[in-house]
């Protein structure tokens, strides 16, 4: 495949609903040892509030 191992070091930022999709393909483009960075992927540390905490709704 075309740029399969191309890659050192990915950063994405992209719409958050499709990093799955993203992070997929990138393993494919990324070279073994490589690294994929993600912006936003902790926002403010609210990844690990409960689901029902206020305002976990509108920062999915």
């Amino acid at each position: 495949e075309k740029n399969h191992g191309s890659f050192d070091f990915v950063f994405v930022d992209a719409d958050k609903d499709n990093y799955l999709n993203y992070h997929e393909r990138l393993l494919k483009l990324v070279k073994l040892g490589g690294l994929i960075g993600y912006d936003n992927t902790l926002w403010n540390g609210s990844v690990v509030l409960p689901d029902d905490a206020p305002m976990r709704k509108y920062i999915r």
